[in-house]
This record gives structure tokens, sequence and C-alpha cells, in this order.
């Protein structure tokens, strides 16, 4: 990464026991990325303080992970982890703000940070083992240990998501959204969903259209613990079970995967009509699967 640029003014003060740095109207241009802002370290007596203040855009994280533009090693180890966890995007604006209280009797929940970033083309990951969030558009917010993100659109494995939320607190992560998808979209990010075997969705070709919405939640130090709702409202023009070329056409309904624990199922009612011979039937499903 190349400083092309960089002005301010860095202050240095000692008075007896304390010393004082600081840095104000400090301006860079980082490989194309605009940063402002200033610094204060004050140290004396066994007791100190720091804090750290920055404001930038136009930072390119598609290349390079965001966290190599951020000043990591002042940070506390949640947010280092939460950063380091495969996050990127093009930043078109972003601040930050930290506060450390220096010390012997300092300790980790003295420290205070905020990180703010509105994000274009990013990726984000959902939760451990599961498929990332990419083309993320929309706003992140890091806060005194409580990350949240509002999601305008972002998609997965071709399954778009919008009016979504993620919020990680207390080590535990919460989403939510509205989903869109195509057939074979919708199969595509099944099968990749951690810890569940839907293999045999393969045997399916799908046509069409689902709607739907999923909420989550995920204790990350806990992930068998994962309490997981999909509610999918199929318009699918025709289903077809490869291996005995069975055809469903105009298949509509309600259908929602539930997951709790180990307890996983699909439950709801689909219609559709089935060809067989010269004759049109109408089917009905209603399903319930536990394991």
């Amino acid at each position: 990464m190349q400083l092309r640029r960089a002005e301010g003014e860095v202050e240095w003060v000692y008075d007896g026991p304390n010393t004082m740095v600081s840095g104000k109207r400090l301006s860079v241009d980082w490989d194309g990325a605009q940063i402002s802002g200033g610094f204060g370290l004050v140290t004396g007596n066994q007791r100190g303080h720091f804090g750290l203040e920055l404001d930038f855009s136009d930072v390119d994280a598609l290349e390079r992970p965001l966290a190599q533009w951020l000043p990591l090693s002042v940070m506390d180890e949640e947010l280092r982890e939460w950063l380091l966890n495969d996050i990127g995007g093009y930043v078109s604006k972003g601040s930050l703000q930290l506060s450390q209280p220096l010390g012997a009797g300092a300790t980790a929940e003295d420290f205070t940070a905020t990180l703010a970033l509105a994000v274009s083309q990013g990726h984000l990951p959902i939760a451990p083992g599961w498929p990332r969030l990419d083309d993320v558009e929309g706003r992140l917010k890091w806060q005194n240990r409580v990350l949240e993100a509002e999601i305008d659109s972002a998609q997965s494995h071709g399954v778009t998501a919008s009016e979504g939320e993620v919020v990680m607190e207390d080590e535990t992560l919460n989403l939510s959204g509205q989903l869109q998808a195509d057939g074979p979209a919708l199969v595509s990010f099944l099968q990749a969903m951690p810890e569940i075997d839907l293999s045999q969705l393969s045997d399916l070709r799908v046509s069409g259209d689902v709607n739907g919405d999923i909420a989550l939640s995920l204790p990350l130090q806990n992930p068998e613990a994962l309490q997981l709702e999909i509610n999918a409202r199929p318009r699918f023009s025709q289903v077809v079970y490869q291996p005995l070329d069975l055809r469903l056409q105009s298949v509509e309904g309600d259908l929602a995967w539930l997951q709790d624990g180990e307890s996983s199922g699909l439950v709801g009612a689909a219609r559709g009509q089935l060809l067989g011979g010269l004759s049109t039937q109408i089917l009905i499903l209603k399903v319930t699967a536990y394991n």
C-alpha cells in the first residue's frame, strides 16, 4: 500500500511526569483513499489515555481486506476478530473513534470504539460455515461491542436479500431480511447451508420464482444452538423430479424451514398440477418432517 500524501500537525509536550503527543488536522492520501482526523496520547504517573478520530472516504477494500486499512493494533480483540473475518467492499464514507485508558488499572471494559461504514460492492459473512453475503449495499456500525448492519441489498448463491438487518451483541448473531430467488438459486443456497444434508435436492429441476424471509439467531460460542426460520412462498411454473421424470406444474404454496438446535424440519402446504397419463390432477402437499 502506497502513502501518496500526508500533511498535518504533530505536537509533543513534556511536562514533568506527563508526556503528551497529539496529531491535529491530519490529512492522508493512501492508495486513493482520503483519510483525515487526529489523535492524542497522554502518559504519566502510571496512567494515561489514547484517543483517535478518523474520517475516511473512497476506500477500496475489494482486493485488500478492510482490516488492512484500519489500525487493528489499537482495537480490542473482539473487534479485530470481526474485521479479520472476510469483510470487504468499497467504502464511500466511514469514520472511526477510539478511546483507550492506559495503565495498570485499565481493563478491556474501558475500551470504547465506534466504527461506521457506508459500503457498496461488499462481502460479509453470515455466520461460521455459512455462505457469505456478496454485492452488499448498506451501512455497518460497530459501537461498544455491538455490530449493527442495515443491508439495502445483497446476494448469496443467486438468492437476493433486501431490507436486511444484522446485529451481533453478547456473542450472538441475529440476522433478518426479505429474500427473492429463482428455483436454481434457491436450491444452490439451501445446499450450501452447513450441517444440513440437502443433496437430494439435486434430483429436482425447478423453474419459477420464490419470495420469502429469513430470521436467524446464532450463539457464536455454541453454533449447535442455531435458531433459523426461512419462510418461502414458491410460485414455480414447473418442478421435475428427474429420477422418475415426475412433473408438477403451477406449483404454489407456503413453506417454512424451521431449525432449533439439532431439530429441524419443513412444514407447510403446496399445490400443483400433476401430469400423469391422460388425466390432470390437483396435488395437495402438506409436509411436516423433523429430524
